[in-house]
């Protein structure tokens, strides 16, 4: 088996098992069906059009693939400050700083999201009015952080 699919059924599993234990320990939030294994799909799929062209070739492609926006998930791309580049659900977020961000409880979970995503990837979590949010992030060997994010009703 090559060693690129071990570490991606590896980096499934870990993804699966963090985001139960999320849940478990916030009982309230429950995310849509199979959603954090379509992120993680996303993401990795966003990183190999990266990786196979330029920055900006691969923003204009997202906008022709319906998977980067669909059922409740979204692709978001980050530079390596932070600065918003790409959101496919809210356009109006390109250009913003996520350092900047809060959420519901005052957490910046933007500079968290910044500070702590890594090539190997993780997740996040923050509370909105709408409820919790989940993001599946990771870095590009350029530094710019590829995350894929979702709600979970209140």
């Amino acid at each position: 088996m090559p060693r690129g699919f071990d570490n991606l059924l590896t980096i499934l599993f870990a993804s699966t098992v963090l985001v139960g234990l999320v849940l478990y320990l916030r009982p309230e939030a429950v995310p849509v069906d199979h959603a954090p294994a379509r992120a993680v799909a996303i993401v990795h799929k966003a990183q190999a059009m990266i990786d196979e062209s330029e920055l900006l070739v691969a923003l204009q492609q997202f906008d022709r693939e319906a998977d980067f926006n669909s059922g409740g998930i979204y692709l978001f791309v980050l530079d390596a400050d932070g600065q918003n580049i790409y959101h496919a659900a809210d356009r109006t977020l390109v250009g913003s700083d996520f350092a900047k961000l809060v959420d519901l409880d005052g957490r910046r979970f933007g500079k968290k999201l910044i500070t702590d995503t890594a090539a190997a990837g993780v997740w996040h979590s923050y509370r909105t009015r709408a409820g919790w949010r989940f993001t599946y992030a990771r870095k590009t060997r350029n530094g710019q952080i590829i995350a894929a994010g979702f709600s979970a009703p209140n």
